[in-house]
């Protein structure tokens, strides 16, 4: 296979784990983020920006960034989630924005706009996209039919309902946006892998928009 076909193919991993990312978090509880590639932003610069400037493993700074990513959505959503939804979706737009200005702000380690390529090739970045995906697919698809899938299904079908019940909405929601942001971090670590440059036009608002169609 010729290495245009295996790049197509990594490629549309990464999107279908971006939208599995977003199902986790839009299918199945009804919430609505712009900001999801933010977090994509946050996996792809801080993993690689890290290794290139300490001299650390990718995979270390991987681990980190992933990290930092699931502490940041839950820094964004223990307050907001406590807002309208339709106020939740402009706060995440405007949490993607910064991301983005941020790393325009630290142009001496990011590049700036130029964009960041110190990234090394990763040999059998295929097999271990496809092997994520799986992983991924497989585990939200069994979320779903748990009870932790039910409850959220039931909030996406009528929140005041679904708290009558005695679900703990608030909690709920802030699990589930901080799974999908997870994800979303991940993925944007393969997508730097597989592009071999990461710039800020690659994880705008209306990326997280696409996510959604």
């Amino acid at each position: 296979m010729s290495a245009y076909y295996i790049g197509l193919i990594i490629q549309i991993a990464i999107s279908v784990m971006t939208v599995v990312a977003v199902f986790a978090m839009t299918g199945l509880a009804g919430m609505f983020s712009l900001g999801q590639a933010a977090y994509m932003a946050v996996g792809a610069y801080v993993t690689f920006v890290l290794s290139r400037f300490l001299d650390i493993p990718f995979y270390l700074t991987g681990i980190f960034a992933i990290c930092l990513s699931v502490f940041l959505s839950w820094l964004i959503a223990v307050p907001t989630l406590k807002l309208r939804r339709d106020y939740f979706t402009l706060i995440t737009v405007g949490f993607s924005q910064m991301i983005n200005a941020l790393v325009l702000l630290l142009e001496k380690f990011t590049r700036g706009s130029i964009g960041f390529s110190k990234i090394p090739r990763i040999d059998g970045l295929l097999w271990v996209t496809l092997a994520s995906l799986a992983l991924f697919v497989f585990w939200i698809r069994n979320l779903k039919y748990s009870r932790f899938g039910r409850m959220s299904i039931a909030l996406k079908n009528d929140e005041v309902a679904a708290r009558s019940f005695g679900i703990d909405v608030y909690h709920l929601k802030i699990k589930i946006y901080v799974l999908a942001s997870a994800i979303a971090s991940f993925a944007g670590i393969l997508m730097a892998m597989r592009n071999r440059v990461i710039t800020p036009d690659s994880f705008g608002w209306t990326q997280s928009a696409e996510m959604q169609m």
